[in-house]
């Protein structure tokens, strides 16, 4: 049983390792705001595999079975790839930049011969970067909404996202920050971290994405458009994985 398990966890960790690096040389190629060419983009797509398997083959050389699981489990982050490239040929809408800080986020855009800060649903040029859960976890509200009603739902306001990210539930700054943090964060099976709530137990990179979602929304809103590209800041601290995780 001990066997089986330390197995499916290096298979886990094979697969985590081939995302990451698969999608931080994709993200580059699909930074290009033009379309690229489906023949051209398939090649991009082969490049970054033999990649991704040149970086895990120097850890234990892998058997054929392993190379096509690999290869299936890229081929579905391919899809999606695909999918953008497509949009780019029908969307108008400028590349935006979202600043996406742990205390506020700010977005904004290239038009009109000049930068353009694109405001919240109250109207500021920032958004505090909370998610409140409310009722069982589907009613979903962010921004400054979250943050002033807080006190009413203090376990449901998720804040201090970023900080979370690509983090392990016994990192010592995790440890110092849960301290003060009116919601509760719990060890997932691979150490890393979960925020329960009422329902459900989501790790922070999905909290993060209801955040994001909602800021792009926003912006499809304000330029009357659907926004295919975008620019995300990065703290330089980042490790590969947190990097990852933002620009999903």
């Amino acid at each position: 049983m001990q066997y089986v398990t330390a197995q499916k966890a290096r298979e886990e960790a094979r697969l985590e390792l081939t995302s990451v690096t698969y999608k931080e040389k994709m993200g580059k190629t699909l930074a290009n705001p033009r379309f690229i060419p489906v023949q051209e983009l398939h090649s991009h797509h082969e490049d970054a595999i033999q990649t991704c398997l040149e970086a895990v083959s120097k850890v234990q050389p892998l058997t054929q079975k392993q190379i096509n699981v690999v290869r299936e489990h890229l081929g579905k982050i391919y899809e999606g790839y695909k999918e953008t490239n497509v949009q780019k040929q029908s969307s108008k809408a400028p590349a935006i930049g979202i600043d996406l800080g742990t205390t506020y986020c700010c977005v904004a855009c290239f038009q009109n011969d000049q930068i353009e800060v694109v405001p919240n649903d109250i109207g500021e040029d920032t958004t505090p970067s909370y998610v409140q859960f409310n009722e069982d976890d589907e009613d979903i509200v962010m921004g400054m909404t979250a943050k002033s009603s807080a006190y009413l739902n203090p376990e449901g306001t998720i804040f201090d996202i970023k900080r979370m990210c690509g983090r392990h539930f016994e990192d010592q700054e995790i440890q110092k920050l849960k301290k003060y943090w009116p919601f509760q964060i719990v060890v997932a099976e691979d150490g890393k971290i979960k925020i329960k709530l009422k329902k459900q137990n989501l790790f922070p990179e999905e909290v993060l994405v209801n955040l994001v979602a909602h800021l792009k929304n926003r912006a499809d809103e304000y330029l009357n458009d659907t926004v295919i590209n975008a620019v995300v800041t990065i703290p330089a601290y980042f490790n590969p994985r947190q990097k990852t995780l933002t620009n999903e």
